[in-house]
């Protein structure tokens, strides 16, 4: 769904790389929903972190994440 609305918007938009985060992680019920989404995304290609605000959980994987492909992009070109 959320391809779709990217690709209705700009098709450039939704060629760029993307992260999935799935918040909410620690609550109870919501394993068998991560599970199926982590699943999909490795089947997209897509880069999954199941992160938690109140536990902390995946975070430091997020930014890390985050981080390394904003580094990759801006890097600077050697001369």
């Amino acid at each position: 769904m959320i391809q779709a609305e990217l690709r209705a918007h700009s098709e450039e938009l939704a060629a760029r790389p993307h992260v999935v985060a799935a918040s909410k992680s620690d609550l109870p019920g919501t394993e068998g929903r991560g599970r199926a989404l982590e699943r999909f995304c490795g089947e997209q290609g897509l880069s999954f972190h199941a992160i938690s605000a109140v536990t902390g959980l995946g975070l430091s994987g997020l930014v890390r994440d985050v981080s390394g492909r904003l580094s990759e992009r801006w890097a600077p070109v050697a001369r």
